[in-house]
């Protein structure tokens, strides 16, 4: 495909628009792309490209110049020499640099009237800049209350954008957006918006069927076709908004049918193993060294460990190890027990009915008496670890009062309900976590549940009608009565946003 220029030689910048603009005499005829078609570079193309780019070197200097820019390519690179690499197929778009640093930033810009000295042209998608500003607020205040495990923190997106980095720019953009966004940025534009939050997530999966790669196509052209029709406006004077990476998109089922997922391919190993080796830089005369140095001793530990089954004489920092200081129990495998630890708790009158009566969903018997014949401690626990890997949850009994601690207590957890046995969704305050031990001595009122472990949660619900807050925006502004289910029940940490008098689930 050949860019397009402006007609007016504002610049000289090559765009790729499916259509090019209207032409201004009505006889003349519309270029048009078809999406579903589009003419691809091959292995041989380029090296033939490569080869014509030599040839015009070989007779003047600046004929070789024209064909670099005419072809988009300079010379043959190293990697050339590795036969197994297709450069037609083997460089896929990358999702870091696509996405996060360019789509995200290039999409906020235009809501606010800041891309190109564009203004809405026929369209009406802005954001005036006291509703950015209200934004900026929300966005600030919102991250106390999510999980540090999430995002780090984020400033005030309408005055510090220079401090968010592509982490930032893409949670903001995928969970938070639909929140602050809805009511402001108008329909069919916000639609047009969560179409590409629908696209981002599922270029996330680790896994594809040949039937999903073929949908996430569809969904693709069909979001750059209404981008161009909302954004460019098929205006001469507008070509600007069409840039590479928006044709980029159209690119990605071909990468990932080729590839392989997006996540193996993208930026974030290499930005995380640099700042691995940041961590090494103690000299201003000899940083290489450093560098050196630190590569070496992490693959000396790495030879250690395996050589001589060292892992537990020189652990490495990771999330799968059992501390000292966690706990877990045979009867639930997946639930770590974190500290504080509370050996003599005594839960009040209130709590203790609500325990009752979950066991009463257990053993049928009446309420009061099981109330009576529980025990009167129940240890406690200030936070659960999900295992191999999962999130960190705290119990709202055991949180500060420090203004910058994040929140780690709101969840997401699932029961069977129904006549027809349907996992249920439900999100909540995860309030208490305990051991509530059978008492062993009669097992006829107990029945098999007798001296048995038993882990329960006590959970705070919000009033969200049974929703999905990872296939939709789910919002609440009602809290229910606390209740008591078994702590397997609980399936991960969630995150809330603010936006007015609305709470936002961020799952």
């Amino acid at each position: 495909m050949k860019g397009v220029q402006m007609a007016s030689g504002a610049n000289k910048v090559f765009y790729i628009p499916l259509q090019h603009p209207i032409p201004l005499d009505p006889d003349s005829p519309q270029m048009i792309w078809d999406p579903t078609a589009l003419p691809s570079r091959t292995h041989d193309s380029f090296a033939n490209n490569l080869k014509l780019i030599g040839d015009a070197k070989r007779i003047t200097k600046k004929y070789g110049k024209q064909m670099e820019q005419f072809y988009g390519n300079k010379e043959m690179p190293a990697l050339s020499r590795v036969n197994s690499l297709d450069f037609g197929q083997s460089l896929p778009w990358e999702w870091m640099h696509l996405f996060a640093e360019n789509i995200i930033p290039n999409m906020m810009d235009l809501w606010t009237g800041r891309f190109k000295g564009l203004d809405e042209g026929t369209e009406h998608y802005g954001i005036s800049m006291d509703i950015w500003e209200e934004i900026g607020i929300e966005t600030a205040a919102s991250t106390i209350n999510i999980p540090s495990a999430f995002v780090r923190f984020m400033g005030n997106v309408a005055e510090s954008r220079a401090t968010f980095t592509a982490e930032s720019y893409a949670f903001w953009f995928m969970y938070l957006a639909p929140y602050l966004l809805a009511g402001r940025l108008a329909d069919p534009y916000y639609q047009h918006f969560l179409g590409l939050v629908a696209i981002m997530k599922i270029t996330l999966q680790f896994e594809f069927t040949v039937e999903q790669i073929d949908q996430l196509e569809t969904r693709i052209i069909q979001w750059v076709s209404d981008y161009e029709r909302y954004y460019y406006q098929y205006d001469d004077e507008r070509l600007s908004v069409c840039l590479l990476v928006i044709h980029g998109l159209l690119h990605i089922p071909d990468n990932i049918r080729f590839c392989g997922p997006m996540c193996h391919t993208w930026s974030f190993y290499m930005e995380r193993y640099c700042g691995f080796l940041k961590q090494g830089l103690r000299s201003r005369s000899q940083p290489w060294r450093n560098l050196d140095e630190r590569v070496k001793h992490f693959a000396y530990i790495s030879q250690l460990q395996a050589k001589y089954d060292l892992h537990d004489e020189l652990p490495t920092v990771s999330k799968y190890d059992i501390s000292q200081s966690e706990k877990i129990y045979q009867e639930y495998p997946l639930s770590i027990l974190r500290t504080p630890h509370y050996p003599s708790y005594k839960p009040n009158e209130d709590l203790r009915n609500k325990l009752a009566v979950y066991i009463n969903t257990l053993i049928g018997r009446q309420v009061q008496h099981i109330s009576r014949k529980l025990p009167q401690i129940f240890p406690a626990w200030g936070a659960v670890r999900v295992k191999d890997g999962g999130d960190t949850i705290r119990s709202a009994m055991t949180r500060g009062g420090r203004r910058q601690e994040r929140n780690a207590t709101f969840i997401r957890y699932e029961i069977i309900t129904g006549p027809n046995l349907q996992r249920t969704i439900f999100y909540g305050r995860l309030e208490h976590i305990l051991e509530c031990k059978i008492p062993d001595d009669e097992q006829q009122f107990w029945g098999n549940y007798s001296g048995k472990l038993l882990l329960l949660a006590e959970i705070t619900p919000c009033q969200t009608f049974k929703k999905d807050a990872t296939t939709q925006p789910v919002t609440y502004t009602q809290e229910l009565r606390s209740v008591v289910v078994d702590l397997r029940t609980i399936q991960n940490v969630v995150g809330r946003i603010q936006v007015g008098g609305r709470w936002g689930i961020i799952d």
